[in-house]
């Protein structure tokens, strides 16, 4: 699964590709489940458009929020109740530069820090959707879509994101895609695309949220 990343917007990391402009943001690095991040989506016109939405996926359909899915898996998302209609009609793509995950094979599990490898950001494949709140108000939720590890995760993790090529961007989110295409789109990225380190066990703590959480241990 993935449960933590970084988006650092006005640190100057970039997601090539991502031509639109950004809704304001403060720049995490450690961005938890049910806190906002941004999420980029076609508008009528077929311009790539981002809004700041929930991490944690809630169909309008959910009664209750607490069972609200961070991630998706790629091998069952078109056919799990969850998560098939937004597979048809509500996709997008969720926006980071870098994502933690745990090797959980020592005791205690040693957390890394995997991203780009040239420092740029990316975008993952997500999934968005819309409900009314107690209030009133309409919430934004989005879950991001994993799948196996490639050869670098393999060591750290069995599962890992999807990370888009910015050549599939459109065809990912383009509501005339078809289903087979869509699900050709839910593998590893190449094995040199990202890089890995190890990082303090600080970031465990949804609570720590600072720019060493990234450097090297």
């Amino acid at each position: 699964m993935c449960g933590r990343y970084s988006l650092r917007v006005n640190a100057g990391i970039e997601v090539p590709g991502i031509d639109c402009a950004l809704p304001t943001f403060s720049d995490r690095y450690n961005l938890c489940p049910s806190q906002d991040g941004i999420i980029v989506r076609l508008n009528a016109e077929g311009e790539l458009y981002a809004s700041l939405a929930k991490w944690g996926f809630a169909p309008g359909w959910m009664k209750d929020a607490s069972k609200a899915q961070i991630n998706a898996r790629g091998e069952t998302v078109a056919e799990k109740p969850m998560f098939r209609s937004a597979f048809k009609r509500e996709r997008c793509l969720v926006l980071l530069d870098g994502f933690y995950e745990w090797d959980r094979s020592v005791k205690p599990s040693q957390p890394y820090y995997i991203e780009h490898r040239d420092g740029v950001g990316f975008a993952a494949a997500g999934l968005w959707s819309s409900r009314e709140k107690e209030d009133g108000s309409a919430e934004l939720t989005y879950a991001i879509i994993t799948t196996g590890p490639n050869k670098m995760m393999e060591p750290i993790h069995n599962r890992m994101p999807v990370v888009l090529e910015e050549g599939d961007f459109r065809t990912w989110l383009d509501p005339k895609t078809d289903p087979e295409t869509l699900k050709g789109l839910l593998v590893p990225c190449p094995d040199d695309l990202l890089v890995a380190h190890p990082v303090s066990r600080r970031v465990n703590s949804p609570a720590n949220d600072a720019p060493d959480l990234l450097r090297p241990e």
